[in-house]
């Protein structure tokens, strides 16, 4: 008598690295990465546009939200988040139009830099 398994194939195949990927974070596939691109460039209700003017806003916002806390240390506290919060975007966006042209996938996740500030990273596969 001879015994024999066999599998569906409603499961996903995933390579090794992404077993043993325990970093945390989410992984956006080409596809999401495609979608994302082309809804942005599409010139939907929310465009690149419309995402850097919001950026825009939100940096002057704190500037002006913290400006109130008085002088330099409001002034310095507000470009500071502000600028954080600029190169956060700038990286998110880099790494979209990145992965975009490679047809490649992204690692997401957040890392600290001296010690303390929180950074967004994505990396291409």
């Amino acid at each position: 008598m001879t015994y024999a398994m066999t599998l569906d194939h409603s499961w996903e195949i995933m390579s090794e690295e992404e077993m043993y990927d325990v970093n945390g974070g989410f992984y956006m596939n080409s596809g999401a990465v495609q979608a994302t691109v082309m809804h942005l460039a599409s010139g939907s209700p929310i465009s690149a546009t419309a995402i850097a003017t919001a950026i825009k806003f939100s940096a002057s916002w704190l500037g002006v939200k913290f400006g109130a806390l008085g002088g330099p240390l409001g002034m310095a506290t507000g470009f500071v988040l502000g600028t954080w919060l600029v190169t956060q975007s700038a990286v998110i966006a880099e790494r979209l139009f990145s992965a975009f042209g490679r047809g490649k996938g992204i690692q997401w996740g957040i890392d600290t830099i001296w010690i303390a500030i929180p950074v967004i990273t994505g990396e291409i596969r």
